[in-house]
């Protein structure tokens, strides 16, 4: 019969047989339970017996032991939740098992002052549900740990988890998660088994094995490391379906003689490599590789890559990269990349099978001195060579298409290429271009609709052509200068819109058994070919000339000729064939001036007229001497690339840069985009050259996810032509502010700007130093515009002539008229600030001494209204002009379509109703006191808004600021935010300054003073009531030309008003924002949690939780900012609980719902 088992209780309470555990542990027998009330024992404990030991809570946190545990046993011991650390001073171990088989369950680690826990070689351990955090280091094992539904996280000066000396560990359902080193670590031929796991925000690697060690995972996730997902040194292992995401190098690192398999697993969005493969040996089936910015894949030293069904996608930089390695790559996909998609360098060998290469911005396959095998595969779309090899490569194609690129098809230089069974057509250059003493054997193709040659040979070139097919190219189908052999065997060459063959001092020639007809030029020219041998050639149906000659001798061998239109042979000096069993009569000598040769230019020339009108219409412009060069410097550049590409030279791919225009009003900065678009098209930089102009309130919308989804469109919309963007600083204009919707336009443009690098241009346009704070908001602006254009500002000369050639046609003036004029333009430019409008204040003084003219005229009899009289600017005329420009009037009609977007966006915002209401009436009144042409007073109220923090203040006076541009009283519809310390300096007159600059830059638009009462809220010599003065100084003196708004507090406000006497009648409008309803909030929650589902039960209880804080509110409540702020923190958990449990089986951990355990109810 058993013994009875005892359960031995531990307490700290008065009468207790047992205060301590070691005591209890002493005491108990082998299989005894050691069960411990709620405390902290500080205490180190040995177990060297069959054990369990557990606290009577059944929670971690309610048994602390800041001490350490010891166990030695060849029992099994049992610890239920137990809380392990906590203490202050150093411990070796918080848990150290010498030997025993040990099982934990829940149980916590937290805080140890040492080695969280160390597994020795005889012992064996299970941990299930437990936590290991913020401990000094980590877990050391040398025997075996099995981790089931465990989180080890946060461990701070050394890996969370240690395997050496053959030590083995098993991870599921797990998270190693945010250590400060590595996050599990193998060594001396260790070995892990990982399964739906996850490794996220470790600073050192992920997973690292060295020396020998294996690793067995699965389904596991590797999140924002902070360097290597995994790296892998002398070593093995399996990955199969595992997700690689936003580590800072290299995904995967494959080193020194690693073995590795990894299928069916996605490695997306590093910062650096996708993987590495160093001296090793990969196999990789199924997966996808996308959005890294360095090399997706990259091998060297001598490694075995094979790739099987795999996708390489969308990469800032090259696809695959192969260095003296071998590569195999079968069945899979490369795209999108945007350098080079796949290379292959220094004796690499790389074999291409079923493969799919296409749409990169740049080559699509690159081959220095070593081999390249390509068969049953496409390569298309290509913003560079689809192909090039050089340094003594080798290129074999069999079956494959190469087709439909922006520059050559195929380029070969000090190389060899074999082409058999292949389709290469429609490329803007060569379809097949050879260099250098390259080698071709191009057999049973098809060579087709280039827009130049289908085949261009340079020196030292030997092709042999054989059983292919040339036609519908631009340029002659096939040419030759210099090279050293053309053989051309049962070809048929037509329907060119050149000529067919067109071979220039080629050494020697032989072309057998072939058809070369329907060309719009002479069909085969030969010039300085002392070596040329034809047999069994027909040439027929010829637009011009069967054959030319220049310098050459051939033999023609039972060929025939028929139906050319400019005759069966043209000679251009004394050159005449030898015919055998050919019929063809030698024509007389035709001059180079006349018969068919008079137009020989047509087989390299192309038609500039259209780049012709472009250029002369930016040259047509007056002044803009930067923009004309900037401008002439691109058509520079693609025109030498363009003659390098003709002679088979190597051309810098050159790529439309993202521009700035920056510079004053009316300088051209628009019209010059639309140009800029066609010259661009004509240059081949851009697909349509069409501009979709827009601003800010074309991109940023009013609710989360709307502003995204709105620059989405509008990117789509300009794909191929130019997106300009006016005023773009207005993106930017809410400074750090989180709740600035323009930074989501900025953050969904960048990508598309470098993803999408030559397909469209965004050129950016504003003020100069608006735009420079632009540039400076985002470290990815500056990368993105490569090029900074200034617009300077027209000067008086310049202003002249705009003014002139707006009357020319119309009127003439005087000469003292036209001094006049000048002198105006003298004196505006001498006062000019960031406001003078240059070209458009020329048009403006036009319509004014014209409206002035009329005036004058009006006053005269009908009888003196000659043509001559109605025709002339007298100098009267410009002076009650500039008179009159003093007075400031509103003529300027309102906007309606951007009112009527300004109040959209307004109703949009939840709650708000008192405001909405008060602001619809506003726009009524001024509505009726313009129709009235009243005073600027009552046009322009400068405003304040009082209110709790997060009510909504700054975005309403986004929108206010939005008003009175659409109602024509701003000039730009853009908020300066500002607050005391943008305004106020630590030194004597340094805040007048501040201040005096933050106006003038406010000018034309809004001024928004956050807290603005902090402006009073100092002593005597406080220097907040310099600003103060300074701020009532301009609202008096520039009345309606900038508007203030100043926010804060009720109760602080008034103070701020009653503190300087003129301060409470400047503000003409006022507007009180009330507190968020409970229902209020909830929707605010709703919006900012959107994506997530909530359950009736969570929302219920959340309800509840805004009715109580409401009830109680204080003047530190919340609002909007609470709201935002529980659905961040509420998501957050939803976020991470998927992290670590994203592959369970039951699958409801992924559900994007949040529930009444995800709740987050803060107060504030």
């Amino acid at each position: 019969m058993g013994r009875y088992v005892a359960i031995i209780q531990v307490s700290q309470r008065e009468g207790s047989n047992y205060k301590t555990i070691q005591v209890a542990v002493e005491a108990a027998l082998p299989g005894d339970t050691v069960e411990v009330d709620e405390g902290v024992y500080d205490e180190h404990v040995t177990i060297d017996k069959l054990l369990v030991l557990r606290s009577s809570e059944g929670e971690a946190r309610s048994v602390r032991l800041p001490g350490s545990v010891r166990i030695a046993t060849t029992e099994e011991v049992r610890i239920e939740s137990i809380s392990i650390g906590g203490g202050t001073g150093p411990v070796d171990y918080g848990l150290h098992i010498e030997s025993g088989d040990v099982t934990l369950h829940h149980c916590l680690f937290s805080e140890i002052q040492g080695v969280a826990m160390r597994v020795d070689a005889a012992a064996k351990v299970s941990a299930e549900h437990s936590i290991f955090q913020k401990n000094i280091q980590g877990i050391e094992v040398l025997g075996r740990l099995a981790l089931f539904e465990c989180i080890v996280e946060d461990t701070i000066k050394s890996a969370q988890i240690s395997v050496r000396a053959g030590g083995e560990v098993a991870v599921t359902n797990s998270g190693i998660l945010s250590g400060q080193e590595e996050g599990l670590c193998l060594y001396e031929t260790s070995r892990a088994t990982i399964t739906q796991s996850s490794f996220i925000g470790n600073r050192g690697v992920q997973l690292r094995l060295e020396q020998d060690s294996s690793m067995d995972v699965e389904s596991t996730n590797f999140y924002f490391g902070h360097v290597q997902g995994i790296y892998c040194d002398q070593s093995k292992g399996v990955l199969k379906n595992c997700v690689f995401k936003n580590q800072s190098l290299e995904h995967v690192a494959f080193t020194n003689g690693s073995h590795i398999e990894v299928e069916a697993s996605t490695f997306e969005n590093g910062e650096a490599e996708g993987m590495n493969v160093s001296g090793s040996s990969v196999e990789l089936s199924d997966s996808q590789f996308k959005n890294q910015k360095g090399d997706q894949i990259s091998c060297n030293k001598q490694s075995k890559l094979a790739i099987t069904k795999t996708q390489i996608l969308s990469g800032e930089s090259r696809g695959i990269v192969s260095g003296n390695s071998t590569c195999t790559l079968i069945e899979s996909e490369v795209k999108y990349n945007q350098m080079t998609q796949l290379s292959a360098f220094t004796q690499s060998v790389f074999t291409i099978l079923g493969c799919e290469i296409e749409s990169g911005n740049n080559k699509g396959i690159y081959v220095t001195s070593s081999q390249v095998t390509i068969s049953d595969s496409l390569i298309s779309h290509h913003s560079g060579v689809q192909i090039s090899a050089s340094e003594q490569s080798e290129v074999i194609l069999s079956n494959t298409a190469v087709k439909s690129g922006d520059s050559a098809g195929i380029v070969v230089k000090e190389s060899e290429l074999t082409a058999a069974n292949c389709i290469i057509f429609g490329h803007k250059g060569s379809n097949v271009l050879l260099s250098a003493a390259a080698k071709a054997e191009i057999t049973d193709c098809k060579i087709s609709s280039g827009d130049k040659n289908g085949i261009l040979a340079g020196p030292e070139v030997v092709i042999s052509l054989e059983r292919s097919i040339l036609f519908n190219h631009k340029k002659p189908q096939i040419r030759a200068t210099e090279s050293a052999e053309v053989f051309i065997t049962e070809c048929e060459i037509y329907d060119g819109k050149s000529s067919g063959i067109v071979l220039s001092q080629v050494e020697r020639t032989e072309v057998t058994v072939t058809r070369v007809h329907g060309h719009q030029d002479d069909q085969i020219i030969l010039q300085d070919c002392s070596d040329a041998v034809f047999t069994g050639v027909q040439v027929m149906n010829g637009k011009k000339a069967g054959l030319r000659l220049e310098r050459s001798v051939p033999v023609l061998n039972d060929c025939s000729f028929e139906n050319n239109q400019a005759g069966d042979l043209v000679r251009w000096d004394d050159s005449v064939p030898v015919l055998t069993d050919t019929d063809l009569q030698v024509p007389p000598i035709t001059s180079k001036l006349g018969g068919s040769a008079g137009h020989s230019s047509t087989v390299d020339s192309s038609p500039t007229d259209q780049m012709d009108v472009f250029m002369n219409g930016l040259n047509g412009f007056i002044g803009l001497e930067d923009v004309k060069n900037k401008i002439q410097e691109f058509k520079n550049v693609s025109d030498i690339n363009q003659f390098k590409l003709e002679r088979g030279m190597k051309a810098n791919p050159m790529v439309a840069p993202h521009m700035v225009f920056q510079g004053n009003p009316g300088t051209g900065k628009t019209t010059v985009a639309r140009l800029i678009g066609n010259i661009f098209k004509e240059l081949g930089l851009l697909k349509t050259g069409h501009v979709t102009e827009v601003k800010r309130e074309d991109l940023v919308g009013t609710h989360v996810g709307e502003s995204e989804e709105r620059t989405k469109v509008i990117i789509k919309a300009a794909m191929g032509g130019v997106l300009f963007i006016d005023e773009a600083y207005t993106l930017v204009a809410g400074g750090n502010s989180s709740n600035d919707f323009g930074k989501k336009v900025i953050e969904t443009l960048l990508p598309a700007m470098e993803n999408s690098r030559g397909e469209f241009i965004v050129i950016a346009a504003g003020y100069t130093e608006e735009m420079n704070s632009f540039l400076a908001s985002n470290p990815g602006l500056k990368d993105r515009f490569t090029e900074k254009i200034h617009f300077q500002d027209y000067t008086p000369d310049q202003l002249l002539q705009i003014f002139l050639s707006q009357c020319e046609g119309s009127y003439v003036l005087t000469p003292a008229a036209k001094q006049a004029v000048y002198e105006e333009f003298v004196e505006r430019y001498r006062m000019r600030d960031e406001t003078f409008s240059n070209a458009r204040m020329a048009r403006i003084l036009y319509d004014q001494i014209g409206l002035a003219q009329s005036m004058r005229i009006a006053k005269l009899p009908r009888e003196e209204w000659t043509e001559k009289v109605l025709t002339t600017f007298e100098e009267q005329d410009v002076v009650q002009a500039v008179q009159e420009r003093g007075v400031k009037t509103y003529e300027v009609p309102i906007d309606e379509v951007l009112l009527a977007h300004k109040r959209a966006e307004l109703h949009q915002f939840i709650g708000l109703g008192s405001v909405k209401a008060e602001i619809d009436k506003m726009i009524e009144l001024m509505r009726y006191y313009k129709r009235e042409n009243h005073s600027t007073e009552k046009l322009m109220n400068h405003t304040l808004l009082i209110g709790k923090p997060g009510t909504g203040k700054t975005e309403v006076g986004r929108v206010l600021a939005g008003i009175y541009q659409a109602l024509g009283l701003l000039e730009r519809g853009d908020l300066i935010e500002v607050d005391r310390s943008d305004l106020v300096g630590s030194h004597i007159g340094e805040t007048e300054k501040l201040t005096a600059g933050l106006i003038e830059r406010a000018m034309g638009s809004a001024l928004f003073i956050d807290e603005a009462y902090t402006l009073a809220s100092g002593g005597e010599n406080d220097f907040g009531k310099k600003a103060v003065e300074v701020l009532l100084k301009k609202m008096s003196d520039r009345q309606g030309e900038f508007l203030l708004i100043a926010a804060g507090y009720e109760k602080d406000m008034n103070r701020f008003l009653d503190s300087n006497p003129g301060l409470r009648r400047r503000f003409g409008l006022t507007f009180h924002f009330e507190d968020y309803t409970p229902k209020e909030l909830m929707e605010i929650t709703d919006l900012y949690s959107k994506g997530y589902g909530i359950t009736d039960e969570a929302k219920s209880a959340l309800i509840r939780h805004y009715e109580e804080i409401y009830a109680r509110r204080d003047s530190h409540f919340g609002n909007a900012g609470l709201a935002k702020k529980i659905a961040k923190e509420m998501t957050r958990k939803v976020d991470y609980r998927m992290a670590v449990a994203s592959n369970k089986q039951n699958r409801l951990a992924l559900e994007k719902e949040i529930t009444k355990d995800d709740l987050v109810l803060l107060e504030s």
